[in-house]
Order: structure tokens, then sequence, then C-alpha cells
């Protein structure tokens, strides 16, 4: 691997490297990774979901423009900067590392994270992505093609060795190939039909997936049976990967713990309490060490916060398993954890927020809920009365519907059970309120028939009760910019919010999205200057690993729920928007802008080539090993990939300092 022409270009030479130098630009690149994905998933794609609900733009669609334009922000705002503002070549490592930490590292991931380390991938999906992913790939290649050595200028600025020459009509093809999968992904289910494909494991003509309760006529009942599931992302999603193997007892507890969100150290103590010390100190033991553990973590926090704010409210989860079924027969109560949809993140396949965990209590006339927070004063909820509810069970998940009147439109509340237990529970508690108000309807109409609080979402400078101790000091390191940052960008999650509201958004968006780029594009060249890295061996590594850890969180996220076939293929589908559009787009502008239309040829190749036929082979490797196992997923496959990442690493990383 060539290492002349190394990042930083000419500001590399007025940078000493000091240790200061190398932990200030280090916490710089750090804050732009902690502001893209900030902006990404709290601000940019709720407005983008704004938008294509205002505009009526199909799912499917919004999903491959709007939505996937928003969730891989980071990897196309840093592919501009690094063309258009600083001329390296860490934009393009930045996509190709990408590439290579979405395929191997997010698929490992979603493994670990499903609920038997099992994953089942609905074929038709699988095929549809893979197949995308390898032509992005292919075209990639035919547009970095045209290598030529270094002109006696560019030898004389220092970037000798081969240079790429991407002209416009390759790059266009990037981006025509694009508009292709847009096509197909609007018209899939027309292609399924037309080639007469059955889904494997997604029982759509079940009678218990079509289960509908309350007052609604033949022609409501009928619309609702239509559009089972009546969340269309998960159509293909098989429904193996909602249950649990019961006969791995100890995997399954480990999950719930991680379900529920605790710290790597209380998962630790519950998993060695669980396994059991024998003896009698055994619990006596582990109980002093989880109290002093605690009281080390509060009192850290206390010295932190300097007694300003109450670290000890308890949140439900510490009182409540997630698997928990609560029920008081003095008060008729049933309580127990539920996740519920959020509105804004409602065409987001694997955003981190989309579904809020919630603690339900379905008492004898009212139904409320509470984020699973400390702060649960703000995020108390009442549900109105409503008149019917529609039930997909293969996917756990279940639609409250308040009809609405006159001019009112029809509430819904979206809601997924961690058990088929609690769904059943759940479903029976339900029907036994809706008999209650419809036999005292007519004594008192109004009665508990309003909503009461709204979706809360926290702000950039909202404390974070639930943190750690690093959490907290993070927080207070970086509040002043949290504070530019919600004083300067509209949240559309907001009562009061329109639509001038989410284009209001989207403008702040773009400008806080290129700061943050433009922030870790010249720190990591900086930084790849001090250590004499080429730019595209950092974008391959450090800036690839960045800009896809909110993925790879989301991926697991979704996982966890159930949802993993779609975070793989959500994986695969990044990855084909990631060259298409985040590399292919910003050559066609600046080929047919700045260059006239003559070829683009400042980038230097730095293993970018070999990093591509990697991903070509590990696609293929990938797609064998799922014909080979049928389309699933296995603890082992994980396995493989994480030790063929840490091949790519050592292949683009090792040839530098040998050189």
């Amino acid at each position: 691997m060539d290492t002349t022409g190394v990042g930083g270009d000419e500001d590399s030479d007025f940078v000493s490297p000091t240790w200061q130098n190398y932990c200030l630009y280090s916490f710089i690149a750090l804050v732009s990774f902690w502001i893209q994905a900030n902006v990404t998933e709290e601000r940019f794609v709720p407005a983008l979901s704004i938008i294509s609900d205002v505009f009526n733009i199909p799912d499917d669609v919004a999903g491959a423009t709007l939505m996937a334009a928003g969730a891989s922000s980071p990897e196309l705002f840093s592919s501009i900067v690094a063309l258009f503002v600083t001329h390296s070549s860490l934009g393009l490592g930045t996509v190709v590392g990408s590439e290579i930490f979405n395929q191997l590292t997010i698929c490992a991931g979603s493994i670990f994270a499903s609920r038997n380390r099992i994953l089942r991938l609905d074929k038709a999906i699988a095929i549809r992505e893979m197949s995308f992913y390898g032509l992005s790939l292919v075209l990639l290649l035919v547009a970095i093609s045209e290598r030529k050595p270094a002109t006696d200028e560019e030898i004389s600025e220092g970037a000798d060795g081969l240079h790429l020459y991407i002209s416009l009509g390759k790059a266009s093809l990037l981006f025509i190939a694009y508009l292709f999968y847009v096509l197909v992904l609007a018209k899939f289910d027309v292609i399924l039909k037309w080639i007469d494909y059955k889904v494997d494991d997604v029982s759509f003509d079940s009678p218990v997936t079509k289960v509908i309760y309350g007052s609604v006529d033949q022609t409501s009942e009928a619309k609702a049976v239509k559009k089972m599931p009546f969340l269309k992302m998960l159509r293909r999603e098989p429904s193996s990967n909602f249950s649990f193997d019961d006969g791995d007892s100890k995997n399954v507890t480990a999950l719930y713990t991680k379900m529920q969100g605790e710290a790597p150290i209380a998962e630790s103590i519950r998993s060695w309490a669980m396994s059991g010390s024998s003896g009698g100190n055994g619990d006596g033991l582990t109980s002093s060490l989880r109290e002093s553990v605690s009281a080390i973590n509060t009192l850290s926090k206390r010295v932190l916060t300097l007694g300003l704010y109450d670290i000890n409210t308890s949140k439900p989860s510490d009182d409540h398993s997630l698997l928990e079924i609560s029920k008081n027969e003095f008060d008729e109560t049933l309580s127990c954890f539920l996740w519920q949809r959020s509105r804004f993140y409602s065409k987001s396949k694997v955003a981190k927020t989309a579904w809020d965990l919630r603690f339900f209590t379905f008492g004898a006339e009212t139904v409320t809920s509470v984020s699973d927070t400390s702060n649960v004063h703000v995020t108390a909820f009442k549900y109105p009365k409503f008149d019917c509810i529609v039930v997909d069970s293969d996917h756990l998940t279940l639609k409250l519907i308040k009809e609405g009147n006159g001019d009112k439109s029809d509430k819904e509340y979206i809601l997924m059970s961690p058990s088929w237990e609690i769904l059943e529970e759940v479903i029976k508690k339900c029907q036994e309120l809706m008999g209650i108000w419809e036999s005292s309807k007519d004594d008192d109409e109004n009665l508990h028939d309003q909503e009461d609080g709204d979706e809360h979402h926290e702000a950039f400078t909202e404390f974070p009760y639930d943190g750690n101790t690093f959490a907290i000091l993070v927080h207070f390191i970086l509040y002043p910019l949290k504070l530019i940052m919600q004083l300067t960008l509209p949240d559309v999650r907001q009562k009061g919010s329109t639509i001038n509201t989410a284009w209001m958004a989207v403008l702040m968006c773009l400008v806080w999205l290129i700061i943050g780029s433009f922030a870790m594009v010249r720190s990591l060249e900086i930084l790849a200057g001090l250590l004499n890295i080429p730019d595209a061996v950092v974008g391959v590594t450090v800036s690839a690993a960045g800009t896809s850890l909110p993925n790879y969180v989301g991926s697991q996220v979704a996982a966890r729920k159930g949802l993993g076939n779609m975070a793989v293929s959500n994986a695969f589908g990044s990855n084909t928007f990631n060259i298409l559009v985040g590399l292919g787009l910003p050559w066609v502008l600046y080929t047919s802008t700045v260059t006239k239309g003559e070829p683009y040829h400042s980038l230097t190749d730095d293993g970018i080539t070999g990093s591509i036929i990697f991903l070509v082979a590990v696609l293929i490797f990938h797609v064998l090993l799922l014909i080979v196992s049928n389309f699933v997923m296995y603890n082992w496959h994980a396995i493989t990939f994480l030790a063929l990442y840490c091949v790519y690493l050592v292949y683009a990383i090792v040839p530098v300092y040998m050189n």
C-alpha cells in the first residue's frame, strides 16, 4: 500500500506531533461523530418522516430515498466535504470502510442480539439486497478502473503514485443504478406476485394473525384484515425471529437483561448471581458486591452533579423484569412492559428510538403508561377509550384504534409485546375494558375519552438521569455545544410543529451535518498526517466505524425485538445507498460543475481497490454461507464475520507500517 501523499496535506506540516495535539484532534473527531449521530437520529430522520407523510410518499420509496439519506447522511456528507472542500480520499475510504463494517460487524451484532442467536432471513429480501449491493460494487470497480501515474504537478505537491480517474459517465452509472433500485423497491410486491413467490415462515393467511376485537363494522374489519400485518415493515419478517427457545434458559435470561438495558457491571453481577454460587455465603457476597458498586456509582454521580439533580429516582425496570406480568386483583389492574411505536419514526427501519419501552398499567377504567426512565413524571401518558384492537400475533404486535368523530381522524397506538404470554393477557384485559366502556357509554360519553400527554423525546440539554458516571461527565463537557444545537435545531416531535417546522429542521440539520462532517474530515486528516498514514486508511478504519456506529446500535436494538431480518437487510441497503449515492452523487456533481466534464483525478488509490475486491470476496463468501444454511444465520456465522473483519483491519493497517 502506497504511503505517499498522506493525510492532512499542508495542514499537518503546521501541527506539531505533541500529545496535546493528538488528544485535541482525537477529541474533535469523537465530538464530530456524536454530532452527526444525534443530528441524524434526533432531528433529521423525524423531519424527513413528517415530510414523507405530508406528501404521501409510499413507505418503500420513502425508505429508499428520504430515510436512507437521513440514516446514511454521515457517510454522504463526509464524502461531499472530502471531495469539494478538503480534496482528500478520506471520503472514499469512509464509504468503503462503512461497507465492510456494515456487512460484517452489523450482521454479527444482529445475530448476537437476536432472541436465540439464530436469525432467519427472508430469501426474497436477502437476494434483492445482496444483488443490488453486488451490482453497486461492480459499478464502483468500473468507476475507478482507470488509473494513471501522477503528473509532474501532482508529484510536486507530494501526491505521487497511481491516481484514480473518475469520469462523469461512469459516475452517472452509479446514480442511475440507484434510481433503478428505488423502482424495484416500489414495485417489489408486484414483482414477487408476478414470479409467484411464496413467503416462508410468515403466515399471512393464518387465522391467529388476523384477530380483531371491538365494535367495528364488517367493512372496517375486512379492511384491517386485508392489511395484515398492519405494520408493512413486518410483512416479510419471519415469525420465528420473535420467539424464544425455552431450551436454553441461560441465554434467554441473559438476553432479557440486555433488553432492559442494564449496565455491563450490573449485568455481570446478575449473571453471577443467577449462575449461583453454591454455598450459603454466595448470595450474600453477590448482594454486597452489587450494593458496593451501586453505592460507588451513586457517590460519583453526586460529586459530579454537586447534588443539583435527584439521581436516586428509580425507573420501572428497577422493580420489574421485562417479562413480568403484575396483577392486582383488588384494584383489577394489569401491569407489564410493552414497546410503543413512535409515529415520528414510522418509516425508519432500525432507528434506536423508533420503539419506546414503556411500563403499562391497564386499570379498571383507564390505560396509562410511562417510559422506562428515571424521569417518569414527564413521560406519563393516558390513552383514550379505544374502540377496537387489531392483533398480529405472529409478530407480537397489536394496534389500539380510537375511531375519529366528524373532522377528527382515527388515533392509533401500535404496541409490541416481549412475549406471547404478555400479549395474551393484554388482549384479555383490553376486551374487558372495551366491554366496560361500551356498557357505560350512555352514562358518561366523555369519560376518559381524551388522551392525556404526548410522546416525550429528550432535549439535547436534558440531564441524563439514567446515565452512568461517564455519561454525566460527558453531558457537562458537551453542554455548551448541546445548548447551541438545542437552540438552532427545530424538533418536529414537539407539540405545535408544522410542515414549515420540518423544512426548517431539514435545513438546519444539513448545516450541522456539514459542520460535523467537516470537523471529522479535517481532524482525521490531521491525525493521519501526524501518524504518517494515508487518508484512505483512516477512512476505512476509524472514520468508517465512527459513522456506522449508530447503525450498529440501531440494528442491535431491532434484533432484540425480533426484527433481525430487517436489521440485516437494512445493513445491505445502507451499503447500496453509500456507494450509489454517497459516492455517485458527489462525483456526478463534481465532474459536471468543477471539472466541467473532465475526469476527476485527485484521488490516489492507497489500497482502495484492494479493499473493494476484499468486499466482493466477502460478499460471495457471505452468499455461499447463506445458501448452505438455507438463509438462517447462526452464532458461528457471527464469529466468522468478526474474524473476517479483524483480517481486513490487519490487511488495511499492517502494510502501512511495513512500508
